[in-house]
């Protein structure tokens, strides 16, 4: 009988404490990597790259072959160079918005 009470206090008890827990938001200024994080932020970005090691890997080769668009300009690419330029940019910006989705979604259900 005396589990009948016990049961529903626990979970009660339970959710209130998840619902006093810190929510930790994550700008998106930290996100696109024109902010430092803070240290509870590069904490968490930490864990997800750890979690998803094949999107951080995408992440370096995108800025090295920025970094080759840019170092070679005397290069013939053509007019499309500055446009791959572009898209490396918007890429390397869509994975690291992806790797740091799950923070929002993990930490502020």
């Amino acid at each position: 009988m005396k589990k009948i009470f016990i049961v529903p206090f626990v979970l009660l008890l339970s959710s209130a404490i998840y619902a006093q827990q810190p929510k930790i938001v994550i700008s998106i200024d930290v996100i696109l990597g024109n902010k430092p994080p803070a240290p509870n932020e590069a904490q968490l970005m930490k864990i997800e790259e750890q979690r998803n090691p094949q999107l951080v890997d995408a992440m370096h080769h995108l800025e090295a072959a920025k970094a080759m668009l840019l170092e070679r300009p005397g290069e013939n690419y053509g007019p499309t160079r500055q446009q791959a330029i572009n898209d490396v940019n918007m890429a390397w910006q869509s994975i690291r918005k992806t790797l740091y989705y799950r923070i929002s979604m993990d930490y502020h259900e």
